[in-house]
């Protein structure tokens, strides 16, 4: 069985396309908007799944999560809470690392992905910025008599 391609996103932040930019899709589906913070209502979740859904939202690297990545994030919720409450198997573990995996909720995926800093604002640059360092005095002279 082949590995599945990671998404788009992923790929880019991990620099796949600075070597050879013509195999970066031309006209890739652009998603609207971030993952949502809070779940859906029509997921229909229980009050702890809801706790693992912001869990999970606010871990995850900025550009990863998408709002249509809703459905693959309902069932990384809904098999961690099954793991919380001690009733997982053994296929729905490796169903829910492999889950992990493609959030780059791993340290070695985390690790294959970069995000880019913010740029910060002229304002910003200014507060921050590192004082100068005080000139050296001349060291004073000894003028007194001996």
């Amino acid at each position: 069985m082949s590995r599945p391609s990671l998404p788009i996103e992923i790929q880019d932040a991990k620099g796949a396309y600075l070597a050879n930019p013509d195999r970066r899709p031309e006209n890739p589906p652009v998603p609207e908007g971030d993952l949502p913070v809070e779940p859906p209502s029509y997921m229909r979740l229980t009050p702890k799944q809801k706790e693992i859904w912001r869990e999970i939202a606010t871990m995850l690297a900025p550009g990863v999560g998408k709002s249509t990545d809703v459905l693959g994030v309902e069932s990384l919720v809904r098999l961690k809470s099954k793991e919380r409450s001690n009733r997982i198997t053994a296929g729905e573990r490796g169903q829910l690392i492999a889950l992990y995996g493609r959030f780059a909720l791993t340290p070695s995926d985390r690790n294959k992905v970069s995000v880019e800093k913010p740029k910060q604002s002229k304002l910003d640059k200014f507060m921050n910025r590192k004082p100068a360092p005080a000139p050296e005095l001349p060291a004073p002279a000894n003028n007194l008599p001996a």
